[in-house]
């Protein structure tokens, strides 16, 4: 994924798959910005020996709890490690930080989106409940309506002030869209089971050789007719995924390293590849399903594409914005204990500041 920070590109395919909470990741202030943090123990339950907070932040009296935030941050964390990075407390802590920080913006936007009684009809949450940027998420369905119709009252807040006076044409949008066909398409994608039996890089050349026959006999009963693949992940898969039965849902090409990745697109659904070597160790590959690729129509994405460049012209008066919102506002963050002192620092609004852990994808899973 590319860098928002870099990339208008990456900026307007954040916008479409996560709309406004995500939007405003790249808003958030640097760490070395933000007033001291506290940790305060009525808003904490003890856990392994310290101090763990059950409030992530309060937010001019509104507090939010870490419970909210826990599904986003393990979810992030686990998709991360399934991908091959490793997670050190270090990127633990930047994720964590990321999404209380987003928490935080999020919060203080609905707050004077409701000051203001800025409304949204039902009609338009069932329309924008239809569209294709709400529908790639995990989030549990007793969210979503929630959390949609948050986004657009946070859009319509953020329109009145800032980006109803950047004038954007239907013409504008036509021309954007034409001109980025790129940008608009859904590319090939395939979901694909499969079983790791492991090698490590400090494994012997026995160890290697055994892990290979192991995988040739497991690969004998994945072909056998009668067998369940998703049965004998879960018996002999060395990876995350083994509890799921090896899922690892949908990707496109360059989601995992090479070696799997040619081997898993040269399949046909139903097909049990041969034994797969990556730098994780051994795989038997079964695919699943395969969907082409698509391009979205202009029509269902309409005031996306024009709010992208109303935010692309305004983006800055938008930051501005958000800062006053922040300086005028009493914000705790509720820090665990541990990191008072020597904790990890980070900088800037990279990857990490924001709480985004993209590695290169891999097929450790």
């Amino acid at each position: 994924m590319a860098d928002l920070s870099k990339s208008m590109k990456g900026l307007f395919l954040f916008i479409c798959a996560a709309a406004a909470f995500y939007l405003f990741m790249t808003l958030m202030p640097r760490t070395e910005d933000l007033p001291v943090q506290t940790r305060e123990v009525p808003h904490a339950v003890r856990a392994g020996g310290a101090y763990e907070p059950t409030v992530a932040a309060i937010v001019n009296g509104k507090e939010i709890p870490m419970e909210e935030l826990s599904f986003y941050i393990e979810g992030e964390l686990k998709r991360a490690e399934e991908l091959g990075q490793e997670i050190t407390p270090y990127i633990e802590r930047a994720v964590r930080t990321g999404w209380i920080e987003r928490a935080v913006t999020r919060e203080l936007l609905y707050q004077r989106a409701v000051s203001e009684s800025i409304e949204v009809p039902d009609s338009e949450l069932r329309e924008a409940l239809a569209s294709p940027k709400y529908s790639r998420g995990n989030m549990p369905p007793n969210k979503l309506e929630e959390f949609v119709r948050v986004d657009l009252m946070i859009n319509k807040l953020i329109d009145v002030h800032v980006l109803s006076k950047v004038p954007v044409s239907d013409e504008d949008v036509k021309n954007y869209y034409e001109d980025n066909p790129e940008e608009f398409g859904e590319p090939e994608q395939i979901r694909a089971r499969h079983i790791l039996i492991e090698v490590k890089p400090s494994d012997s050349q026995e160890e290697k050789e055994k892990a290979r026959k192991k995988a040739e006999t497991v690969l004998a009963e994945a072909r056998d007719a009668k067998s369940d693949f998703a049965k004998l992940a879960v018996k002999y898969s060395e990876g995350p995924s083994g509890e799921r039965g090896g899922d690892l849902g949908y990707f496109s090409r360059e989601d995992m390293v090479p070696p799997f990745e040619e081997a898993a697109f040269a399949m046909k659904p139903g097909e049990v590849s041969d034994v797969v070597e990556t730098r994780f160790g051994y795989h038997i590959i079964k695919l699943e399903d395969r969907k082409e690729a698509t391009t979205i129509p202009l029509s269902g994405i309409m005031e996306q594409v024009r709010f992208f460049l109303k935010y692309r012209e305004g983006s800055k008066e938008v930051e501005e914005w958000i800062a006053v919102l922040r300086s005028e506002a009493e914000v705790k963050i509720i820090e665990p204990a541990g990191t008072q002192q020597g904790a990890p620092q980070m900088e800037g609004h990279g990857e990490l500041a924001t709480g985004t852990v993209e590695p290169k994808s891999s097929a450790h899973s």
